[in-house]
């Protein structure tokens, strides 16, 4: 099993919470930059510069549907921050595997404080979730 959730309903969701909640220059970039291996590091890195510590507006619409429907986390402790650098982790293609957990492994072992508190919020939503046991 690659994921344990819809990946693509969680998406969905976290795009449009995004698109209301932060600003359209930021908004703009995040759906225009693509997500590479190459390129992960310094995208989640500048995440955390374009988006700000702020909650989510816990009454939108968005929102309640996200915490209703992944009830992997508490969402009520995520940032748009978090869930941008979520988006961002989501956009990474998991078909291989052995790829996909090296450049995961990767973000672990260069990531600042704030973003390994991320990384390991982010657990749930990883693909290959039998290989994230030990974490």
């Amino acid at each position: 099993m690659m994921f344990a959730f819809n990946i693509d309903l969680l998406r969905t969701s976290l795009l449009e919470l995004l698109g209301k909640e932060s600003s359209p220059e930021n908004f703009s970039w995040l759906v225009t930059e693509p997500i590479t291996p190459q390129n992960i590091g310094r995208n989640f890195s500048l995440a955390g510069r374009k988006f700000n510590q702020q909650k989510p507006n816990a009454g939108s619409e968005q929102f309640i549907y996200i915490t209703g429907y992944f009830r992997q986390t508490n969402w009520h402790c995520w940032t748009l921050r978090d869930m941008t650098r979520l988006y961002q982790l989501l956009q990474l293609n998991a078909d291989n595997k052995q790829d996909y957990l090296h450049v995961i492994e990767e973000l672990f072992l260069q990531a600042d404080l704030g973003e390994l508190t991320l990384l390991y919020k982010a657990l749930p939503f990883y693909a290959y979730p039998e290989a994230w046991m030990t974490r």
